[in-house]
């Protein structure tokens, strides 16, 4: 990703961070320290070693960037949900009851909706990119099916039926813990 020092893009990064840490109520991380792990991210990835690397365009930097950035955030709830596992485990082993508040229950959900829409993206590859326009990137429906090139009203129905799929999915996982 062609990352540099632009003060526009960078300012433009940072209000995709801003909204995207104000969509995790427990993040820990700030939306200036998520840019900057975005930017350790992308210089260490070697320059043309993967085809999902954006151009130079800010057409395809933005949505790339938000993409990545999103996927630190879910790699850091991912984390601390093993972190959290782990520790019951030795507790349990101790014989001591754990207590956790909603934070480890907020960082389970993100991972468990971000397994979720893969399982969505196998079987309706168009409505798991839809949810995540709308979800991860903040696009409105409306601007997400124009840039995937359908109807609104397409839009609305994948969307409703996304939202469905995904609520009893998250349900019927929650059920079988």
């Amino acid at each position: 990703m062609s990352l540099d020092a632009n003060p526009e893009r960078y300012e433009h990064l940072r209000r995709l961070a801003v909204a995207l840490v104000r969509q995790e109520s427990q993040c820990t991380l700030t939306a200036t320290g998520l840019v900057h792990e975005l930017f350790l991210k992308s210089s260490k990835r070697p320059t043309g070693a993967s085809s999902t690397n954006p151009g130079t365009s800010v057409d395809e930097l933005f949505p790339y960037a938000s993409r990545m950035m999103r996927q630190i955030l879910i790699d850091r709830a991912r984390r601390r949900v093993v972190r959290i596992k782990s520790e019951r485990q030795a507790t349990e082993r101790a014989g001591k009851q754990l207590s956790r508040v909603r934070k480890d229950r907020a960082s389970l959900m993100l991972v468990e909706l971000d397994d979720a829409i893969d399982l969505l993206a196998e079987g309706m590859p168009e409505n798991a990119e839809l949810v995540r326009l709308h979800l991860y990137e903040g696009i409105s429906i409306e601007a997400a099916a124009e840039k995937l090139g359908i109807s609104r009203a397409t839009a609305f129905r994948k969307w409703d039926f996304s939202r469905t799929w995904l609520a009893s999915k998250l349900n019927h996982s929650s059920t079988a813990k």
